[in-house]
């Protein structure tokens, strides 16, 4: 199943401090290559992950430079996290071996 994050609006003009005049004109100029496009994150989870983290900061501010963009997250049990988890630690270290059962699976 996936549901879809709602996020509390943030101001860009609020971040324009911490940018030189230079770049958040540039900022601007980007975005504009962006409009009229839906654009689409989806991770794993909500909350409790470096991703999740980054897109309750991101997305507000993406939003508020009329952006069209929605944030889904999977919402799953313990079990589907739980080989996901085994299958990023595989992945990064072969020295894993999945048990026969998730194999199959994967």
């Amino acid at each position: 199943m996936i549901e879809e994050n709602y996020l509390p609006k943030k101001e860009i003009a609020d971040y324009k401090k911490f940018l030189s005049g230079k770049r958040f004109t540039q900022l601007l100029k980007n975005i504009q290559a962006l409009k009229g496009k839906r654009i689409i994150h989806i991770n794993s989870t909500p909350k409790g992950g470096g991703v999740s983290e980054l897109l309750k900061s991101l997305i507000p501010l993406e939003k508020d430079l009329g952006l069209d963009l929605h944030w889904f997250s999977l919402k799953e049990d313990a079990e589907f996290f739980r080989i996901t988890k085994n299958y990023i630690i595989l992945y990064k270290d072969q020295t894993l071996s999945f048990p026969k059962k998730i194999r199959i699976i994967i």
